[in-house]
């Protein structure tokens, strides 16, 4: 056993977002394609919370959770390749942004659980307002933040991933928010990114989950 086995579908931004550090890593690995909801039963095998991302490394153990596995990835790496800032300074202005693009792709989760798992007479109007206003908030937080051309730093980073990775799902996902009409300059960002042909290679297009 030598490939790494990322384990998860490359629709949710957060098994994106591993899948693209695995490319600019230069890793090899696999795919398993499994859904959280509809192969949960195959998921357990791997994870008993069947929670994706789950990446099994070549020893055989595995790791759950997006943080924790790029964290163990970086670890890996020597310290010039690590995909994060080098100076203190830059480094905590990645992570502020990693904080906020991360809570954005995980309320556009839960956004999705709300619409594909309730009937539309079943669904909290109140909780969904409050998903629209968050993504609207942190869309325009991150577009103060944008570059106008490169990255959010000196190169790529893992803040300039989950920022992809996010707002393309939740475009995907919640179209009617129109959240790049409140974000331009991040709307410009993100098509830069999505060229590269790290994003390229790991994009899928969503499907919404469906409870068996």
């Amino acid at each position: 056993m030598t490939d790494y086995l990322l384990i998860g579908m490359l629709d949710s931004p957060f098994v994106r977002r591993v899948a693209i550090a695995l490319e600019l890593y230069g890793k090899s690995y696999d795919n398993l394609a499994l859904r959280t909801v509809g192969d949960a039963e195959r998921f357990a095998e791997y994870s008993p919370l069947r929670r994706a991302p789950t990446l099994r490394l070549p020893s055989g153990e595995l790791l759950m959770d997006s943080h924790v596995i790029l964290a163990y990835l970086d670890e890996q790496e020597p310290k010039q390749r690590v995909l994060l800032p080098e100076s203190p300074e830059d480094r905590l202005k990645a992570r502020q942004i990693i904080g906020v693009a991360a809570g954005l792709a995980d309320k556009a989760v839960h956004g999705v659980y709300e619409l594909n798992f309730h009937a539309p007479e079943a669904r909290s109007r109140p909780w969904l307002e409050r998903i629209r206003t968050q993504l609207q908030d942190s869309a325009r937080w991150l577009d103060q933040r944008a570059p106008e051309s490169g990255f959010l730093s000196e190169r790529i980073s893992h803040a300039d991933i989950i920022v992809g990775t996010a707002l393309r799902f939740a475009t995907d996902a919640h179209p009617d928010f129109r959240l790049f009409d409140l974000a331009p300059r991040l709307e410009a960002f993100c098509a830069r990114l999505e060229a590269l042909p790290e994003f390229r290679k790991t994009y899928l297009p969503l499907e919404p989950p469906k409870l068996n």
